[in-house]
C-alpha cells in the first residue's frame, strides 16, 4: 500500500485509470523509472500476482509493438516488383512499411486483432507529419517529456476506435511506444537482466562493434558462453521459454497447436547462431533486447525508419485490414495477389484449417505467386493434401535461415505458388 502513492494511475486528462493501474502493478514502474532502463531480479521472477495481472491485460492488449523478423530475409524471399500486389501480416507494422520501400502496386496489412493495427495507424500517422527526429523521439527511440502533446498533433490523422483505443493508454504514449509490447517488454528485460548482472555492460558493449565472425566466434566462448552463464541459461531458460511461461504472457490460443518440445533449446541454438555466424554490428534485434535502442549503422533499423522519406511517399500504397487472414482470402477474386508474407500465421491452425487456409491461397494467388513463412512453436507448413499447388525452395529457405539476425524462428519456408 505504501508504494502505491509513487506509482501513476492517470493524471494526464483522457487516461484509464484502471488500464494505468494494471500497467503500473504489472511493470512494478516508479515514476522516476523508464520501461526500457527497469531491471532487477523481481522484475523476472514468476510472482503469482504479476501472472494474474498480466491475465487480466490480455484485453485489447498490443503482443508486438516492434516486429521480429528480419525484413531484409522477407524481401529476398518475397522479390517483390512494381506491380506486385503484396498480403502482410501487420504485427508492430515494421514489416508492411519496409515492404513498401520495394514499390509494389500495394501492400495489404493484415492482422485480426484490431489494437496491432491501431499501433499501425498511430506510426503511418507519425511519418505523415513528423520530422524524422520528432518521430523517433516520439517512438521511443530518443528521450522526450512531449510524447503526449505530440500524439495530440497526430490525433486527426487517426480512426475513432484508434483514438479512443490510444486516448486510453496514454501512460504507453509517455513511455514511446516502442515498448510496450507484451513480448518487446518481456524480452527487454531478460536482456537487460543478463546485460546488466551476468556479462557486463561493457562488454555487451563490445559485442557490436566486432568486425568479424572470428572476432564473434571468440567473444561468445569467452564471454557467454563460459561456463558460469552457462549453468544460469540452463536454470533460467526452461522456465521462461517453456509452453506455460508463453501462455500466461499473451493471449489464450495463442500457442494453442505448440508441438516443439525443447523451446528453450531451439532458441538457444538460433541464439548461438546470429551471434557466431552472421555479421552483428548491424543486428538491432539483439540490440534492442541487450541496449534498448537500435544501432546507428546502416542496416541497423528497421529499413522503414532508415528510409522514411521513401516510405512516406509510398503510404498511399498500403491498406490496413482488420480480419483474420483466412477470412480475408475468401473475400477475394481469383489470381489477384502476388506475394504473401505470413509469419507465423500457420501455427495457429490445426490441419484442417491449414488445408482450407491454403486452399484459398492458392485460388486468389496469381500463377508464380511468392509466398513466405516461419515457425517459432511448431512445425506446421503447407499440408500434404494441398502440397502439389506448391513449389517448396528448400534451397533458398535453408539460405534465408542461415542469413536470419533474428533469433526467434527454427525455420523459413519460401514456396511459389503452381497452376496448371
Amino acid at each position: 500500500k505504501a508504494d502505491l502513492g509513487e506509482w501513476r494511475f492517470g493524471h494526464q486528462q483522457g487516461c484509464s485509470s484502471r488500464t494505468s493501474l494494471l500497467r503500473s502493478l504489472a511493470e512494478r514502474r516508479t515514476p522516476t523509472t523508464s520501461l526500457t532502463d527497469h531491471c532487477s531480479f523481481i522484475s523476472l521472477l514468476p510472482l503469482a500476482s504479476k501472472l494474474v495481472l498480466g491475465a487480466l491485460m490480455k484485453e485489447e492488449q498490443i503482443g508486438f509493438s516492434q516486429t521480429w523478423e528480419d525484413p531484409r530475409i522477407d524481401a529476398k524471399a518475397l522479390s517483390i516488383n512494381k506491380d506486385d500486389r503484396v498480403i502482410a501480416i501487420s504485427s508492430a507494422g515494421c514489416t508492411p512499411l519496409s515492404l513498401l520501400l520495394d514499390e509494389p502496386a500495394e501492400v495489404v496489412s493484415l492482422d485480426s486483432n484490431a489494437v496491432q493495427n491501431y499501433l499501425c495507424e498511430l506510426k503511418i500517422a507519425a511519418i505523415k507529419t513528423l520530422e524524422p527526429s520528432d518521430l523517433l523521439a516520439f517512438m521511443g527511440e530518443k528521450p522526450s517529456d512531449r510524447r503526449w502533446t505530440t500524439y495530440n498533433q497526430l490525433r486527426q490523422e487517426l480512426s475513432s476506435e484508434a483514438c479512443s483505443f490510444w486516448d486510453a493508454n496514454c501512460e504507453a504514449i509517455e513511455d514511446g511506444i516502442q515498448w510496450m509490447g507484451v513480448a518487446d517488454r518481456y524480452f527487454r528485460r531478460v536482456g537487460s537482466f543478463f546485460c546488466r548482472w551476468i556479462y557486463g555492460q561493457e562488454v555487451v558493449a563490445k559485442l557490436f562493434r566486432l568486425e568479424s565472425i572470428e572476432e564473434q566466434e571468440n567473444f561468445f566462448q569467452k564471454h557467454i558462453n563460459n561456463l558460469s552463464t552457462r549453468i544460469l541459461r540452463a536454470i533460467l531458460a526452461p522456465f521462461y521459454l517453456s509452453p506455460f511461461a508463453l501462455r500466461v504472457l499473451f493471449p489464450r490460443g495463442f500457442f494453442r497447436y505448440i508441438t516443439v518440445g525443447d523451446m528453450a533449446g531451439k532458441i538457444k541454438k538460433r541464439f548461438e547462431h546470429v551471434i557466431t555466424k552472421v555479421p552483428i554490428a548491424d543486428n538491432y534485434f539483439l540490440s534492442r533486447i541487450y541496449l534498448g535502442h537500435h544501432l546507428n549503422v546502416r542496416g541497423g533499423a528497421p529499413p522503414y525508419l532508415e528510409k522514411l522519406q521513401q516510405a512516406k511517399q509510398r503510404l498511399s500504397a498500403l491498406q490496413l485490414v482488420t480480419m483474420p487472414v483466412e477470412r480475408y482470402l475468401q473475400s477475394l477474386p481469383n489470381c489477384s495477389i502476388d506475394c504473401f508474407q505470413l509469419s507465423n500465421v500457420v501455427e495457429w491452425m490445426d490441419e484442417q484449417e491449414r488445408c482450407s487456409f491454403f486452399d484459398q491461397l492458392h485460388r486468389v494467388a496469381r500463377p508464380g505467386a511468392r509466398l513466405f513463412l516461419r515457425n517459432a512453436f511448431t512445425n506446421n507448413v503447407i499440408p500434404e493434401k494441398v502440397l502439389s499447388g506448391f513449389k517448396h525452395d528448400e534451397a533458398l529457405s535453408n539460405e534465408l535461415l542461415e542469413q536470419d539476425r533474428s533469433f526467434i524462428y527454427h525455420r523459413c519456408y519460401a514456396a511459389t505458388v503452381v497452376k496448371s
